[in-house]
C-alpha cells in the first residue's frame, strides 16, 4: 500500500513580475497510526495463536487469526498474501502478555512485529427454542487478548488489547442426538463467524488518513522547475538533493525558499528533525510565509509518531 495518496489541486503557474518565489499547491493525504497506536509500514508482522486445550477453542483461534492477518494484508501488504501465521501450545500458568514472551518470539521468528493472540476465554453459551425449520440461534459470550510488540517501538513494551464479545450464530441442530453434539456444531459455527471477528480487530490497526494542503516555493528557472516537479511526482528523495543544490546560490530570498523545500521534503520523507533544522536554515536566510504553518505540522506529526 502506498505511504501516502497525491492530488495535485492547483498549480500556482502564474508568474509574477515580482522576484519573490511562485508557490506549487498541492493537497496530500497522510497515513497517520491507526487508533491503536501502530503503524506497521514496511515491517514483516507475524501473528501467533494460543492451541487451546479444547479443539473448539483452537479451531475458533486458528479462524480468529486467519482473518486478523486477512485484514492486514488488505491494509499494508495491498491484499497480498504475506502474513505467516504460528502455534504456540498452551502452557497453564503461562503469561502470554509478558515482554520476554514476546521478545523471544520476535527473535525466534526474525519477524519485526508479532501479535499474539491468547487463548479465548468463553463463558455460558445458551440456545434458542428450536424453530420449525429445525434450527435454533447459538449465543456465545467470551473475551479475547491481543498481545503486540513491536520492535521498531522507542517504547519497547508489550501492547495489551482485551475484548468481549458475544456471537449469534443459526445452528442446524436436525440429526443432532445429544448436547454434547449440538454444542460442537455450534462451536464450529462460532469458529466460521471468528474469522469475520479477526478482520474487525484489524480494523482498529487500520492506518488513518488525514488531509493536508501543502506547498512548494519555486522560480521560473529550469533548475527550480526540474526540483518542483520531481516533489510533484512524489519522487521526494530526488526532490530534496536538487533542492539542496539550489540553496547554494542566489539570492537571500532563493536560498531561504529552497531551504524550506528541502523541509518539506524531510517532512514527506518522515525526517522531522531534519526537517526542522531545514527550517531554521530557511528562517536564518529569511522567514518565509508558511514556515511558521509548516513548523506546527512537523511538530504535530513528530508528536503523533
Amino acid at each position: 500500500m502506498k505511504i501516502l495518496k497525491f492530488i495535485v489541486l492547483a498549480l500556482s503557474l502564474a508568474l509574477c513580475c515580482s522576484c519573490g518565489p511562485s508557490v506549487y499547491t498541492m493537497q496530500l493525504e497522510m497515513r497517520d497510526p491507526s487508533d491503536a497506536g501502530y503503524d506497521f509500514t514496511g515491517k514483516s508482522v507475524s501473528i501467533v495463536y494460543v492451541y487451546g486445550a479444547e479443539p473448539g477453542d483452537s479451531t475458533f483461534s486458528a479462524a480468529l487469526a486467519d482473518g486478523l492477518a486477512t485484514g492486514f494484508e488488505q491494509d499494508y501488504f495491498e491484499g497480498e498474501v504475506a502474513i505467516p501465521l504460528y502455534v504456540l501450545p498452551y502452557e497453564p500458568g503461562s503469561n502470554y502478555a509478558a515482554k520476554d514472551t514476546l521478545a523471544d518470539l520476535i527473535c525466534a521468528l526474525n519477524s519485526d512485529v508479532v501479535v499474539l493472540i491468547d487463548e479465548p476465554k468463553f463463558s455460558e453459551p445458551s440456545f434458542s427454542e428450536v424453530s420449525d425449520a429445525q434450527t435454533c440461534t447459538f449465543k456465545q459470550p467470551f473475551e479475547i487478548g491481543v498481545y503486540v510488540m513491536d520492535s521498531y517501538d522507542s517504547a519497547d513494551t508489550v501492547r495489551s488489547y482485551r475484548g468481549q464479545a458475544v456471537f449469534k450464530v443459526p445452528v442446524d441442530v436436525s440429526g443432532v442426538m445429544t448436547q454434547e453434539e449440538l454444542l460442537c456444531r455450534a462451536r464450529a459455527a462460532c469458529a466460521e463467524k471468528a474469522e469475520e471477528g479477526g478482520r474487525t480487530i484489524a480494523s482498529k490497526f487500520t492506518p488513518v488518513w488525514t488531509r493536508e494542503e501543502h506547498g512548494i516555493y519555486f522560480y521560473n528557472t529550469d533548475k527550480w522547475l526540474e526540483a518542483a516537479d520531481m516533489a510533484a511526482a512524489l519522487d521526494y528523495k530526488g526532490a530534496m538533493v536538487k533542492f539542496m543544490e539550489l540553496v547554494k546560490s542566489g539570492s537571500v530570498g532563493q536560498k531561504s525558499a529552497a531551504a524550506y523545500d528541502v523541509a518539506f521534503c524531510c517532512y514527506m520523507l518522515r525526517e522531522y528533525e531534519l526537517a526542522v533544522q531545514w527550517l531554521n536554515i530557511s528562517n536564518d536566510y529569511a522567514e518565509l510565509p508558511r514556515t511558521s504553518w509548516l513548523r506546527r505540522k512537523i511538530l504535530n506529526r513528530a508528536h503523533i509518531l
